[in-house]
C-alpha cells in the first residue's frame, strides 16, 4: 500500500514538473504578447522556420524557399519545419509552434529527472535548478530547431539508462537527426558515454545513423557538402554564434546571451568535477564545455549537466551548512530564471522593427527584393514576406555569394545599390548607419519610411 502511495505522489510530481517546464517555457512570448505588445514569436532563423511551416499549411511548399537570397533550394533538416506545421494545423504557426515548444520543455524536465532518479538519486533539486537555468527558457520558448532532437536526445538516453532494448534509444537518436543533425551526433556521444563498452549502445548508434542517412546520404549526393564562405566569416567578425565562446558567456550574470546558466550554479558544477563520484556526469559536463568553447551556439548543451551537478553538490554538502544552503541557492535560481526569462521577452525583434517589417507587407509590391543588414533579413522574408538580397542562412547559399558579399560591402562604403537583383527598397537601422559611418547616405534621397531608427528608402 505504501509503495502504491509512493508512486501515487511520484506521478503528481511528474506531472507538476511538466506542467511547470511548460509554463516557464511560455513565459517570454507570454510577455512578450501581452506587456510589450509585440504579437509575434522571438528571434532571427525562427522567422525562416514559421515561414516555411505556413508554406507547407498553405500546399505550396516544393523544397523550394522563394524569398531567401531571391530564391534558393531548401536545404534544412525535414522534420522541424512539418513539426511548426502541425502546431499551425492547431492554433496557428506562431502560437501553435509557441505551445508545442513548451510541451517539449516540460518532457524534457521530466526526462532530466527520471534520468537522474535512476543514475544517482536527488532528482528533484536537479530538476528544478534545470527548470529555472536560462538557457532551459532559451531553449523551449522560441523556435530553436535543435531542441525537438535535444528531447529525443534525452529519451534515447533515458532508455538507455533503464537497459531497454537498443533498437529504442536508436531510433529516438536516428529522429533526432532529421531535426538537427549536429544535435544527433552531440546525444549519440552522451548516450556512448554513459556505458561505452556495452554492444547495445553501438547498436543503437548503428540504427540512429542508419536512419540519418536515408535523408542525408541522398541530400548530399545532390547538394553537397556546405562550403566555408564570406558570410561565415563575417558570421565569426560580428560574434553571432560561429567563433570560439569566450568563458565570461558561460554565465548569466557575466554573458550577453541567454543560452546559459546562473553563476553559481555554473561555479557548483564546475566543482562537482572535483567531488562528485558519479563519472558519467563528469564526462558529459567535460564534453559540454569542450563543445562551448569550440563554438558559441554550441553552449546550449551545457543547460543540463551543469543544473545535473550543482544540485549534487548541493546535497553532498547540505548538512554542513545546517539547511541553509539550498533554500537559498534555490530562491538564487528562481530569481535568475524569472528575469532572464523576462529579458528574453524583449529579445529581437524589437517593436519598432516589428512595425517597420509589417509596413514593409503592406506598402511594397509582392514580387521587390528588399536590400538590408543581412542580420535583417530573415525578418524581411518571414514578417515583411519579401525578398532578401542576404540573410543569416549561410549553409548552401547562391553560387555568387563572394560576389553578393563585396557588392554588400561596397554598399555600405558608397551607398551603391547591388544591380540584377531586382532590389527595390533598402532597409536600415540607425545604427548601422552610424557604426558604418555611412557619409553617403544623402545620395539616398528621402526615405519613404522614417520612424524609430528606422528607415526605408525606395531606389
Amino acid at each position: 500500500m505504501g509503495m502504491k502511495f509512493s508512486g501515487v505522489l511520484e506521478r503528481r510530481f511528474e506531472w507538476l514538473l511538466f506542467i511547470a517546464g511548460a509554463l516557464i517555457a511560455l513565459l517570454p512570448s507570454l510577455i512578450r504578447w501581452y506587456v510589450y505588445g509585440i504579437p509575434d514569436i522571438i528571434g532571427f532563423p525562427t522567422y525562416y522556420h514559421k515561414r516555411i511551416a505556413e508554406y507547407i499549411l498553405s500546399g505550396h511548399f516544393a523544397w523550394y524557399d522563394p524569398l531567401s537570397f531571391g530564391g534558393r533550394p531548401y536545404t534544412y533538416p525535414p522534420f522541424f519545419a512539418f513539426f511548426l506545421a502541425l502546431a499551425g494545423l492547431l492554433f496557428g504557426v506562431a502560437s501553435g509552434g509557441t505551445l508545442f515548444m513548451a510541451l517539449l520543455g516540460g518532457t524534457a524536465a521530466v526526462l532530466v529527472y527520471r534520468i537522474v532518479k535512476e543514475i544517482s538519486g536527488n532528482e528533484r533539486v536537479a530538476a528544478v535548478v534545470l527548470l529555472f537555468s536560462p538557457g532551459f527558457a532559451y531553449l523551449f520558448s522560441h523556435f530553436c530547431s535543435r531542441s525537438p532532437a535535444i528531447v529525443l536526445g534525452l529519451a534515447a538516453l533515458y532508455l538507455t539508462v533503464r537497459g531497454k532494448k537498443w533498437y529504442y534509444p536508436g531510433a529516438l537518436l536516428g529522429i533526432a537527426s532529421l531535426f538537427h543533425w549536429e544535435t544527433f551526433l552531440v546525444f549519440s556521444f552522451i548516450v556512448m558515454l554513459y556505458d561505452h563498452r556495452r554492444r547495445e549502445v553501438w547498436k543503437a548508434f548503428a540504427l540512429g545513423l542508419f536512419i540519418a542517412g536515408l535523408w542525408y546520404v541522398p541530400f548530399l549526393v545532390w547538394h553537397g557538402l556546405p562550403q566555408y564562405n564570406a558570410l561565415h566569416q563575417d558570421y565569426m567578425s560580428l560574434g553571432y554564434g560561429l567563433e570560439p565562446l569566450d568563458i565570461k558567456m558561460f554565465a548569466r550574470e557575466t554573458g550577453r546571451n541567454f543560452d546559459n546558466v546562473a553563476l553559481v550554479t555554473l561555479l557548483l558544477s564546475l566543482a562537482g568535477l572535483a567531488v562528485v563520484k558519479e563519472g558519467f556526469y563528469k564526462k558529459w559536463m567535460l564534453l559540454c564545455i569542450a563543445l562551448a568553447l569550440l563554438s558559441n551556439r554550441l553552449l546550449l548543451y551545457l543547460v543540463f549537466p551543469s543544473a545535473i551537478l550543482a544540485s549534487m553538490v548541493i546535497a553532498r554538502y547540505r548538512e554542513r551548512l545546517k539547511g541553509l544552503a539550498l533554500p537559498l541557492f534555490l530562491v538564487y535560481v528562481v530569481a535568475v530564471g524569472l528575469v532572464s526569462a523576462a529579458q528574453f521577452a524583449e529579445f529581437y525583434p524589437l517593436k519598432q522593427e516589428y512595425k517597420a517589417m509589417l509596413w514593409l507587407r503592406d506598402n511594397t509590391p509582392d514580387n521587390v527584393t528588399v536590400f538590408s543588414h543581412w542580420g535583417h533579413g530573415h525578418w524581411i522574408t518571414g514578417i515583411a514576406h519579401r525578398k532578401s538580397f542576404m540573410d543569416g542562412y549561410a549553409e548552401y547559399p547562391p553560387q555568387d555569394i563572394g560576389k553578393r558579399m563585396e557588392e554588400y560591402e561596397e554598399f555600405f562604403r558608397s551607398c551603391r545599390v547591388p544591380e540584377g537583383y531586382g532590389i527595390k527598397y533598402v532597409f536600415l537601422e540607425e545604427w548601422i548607419v552610424k557604426e558604418r559611418r555611412m557619409d553617403c547616405i544623402e545620395k539616398m534621397g528621402r526615405p519613404v519610411y522614417n520612424e524609430s531608427g528606422i528607415v526605408v528608402f525606395e531606389v
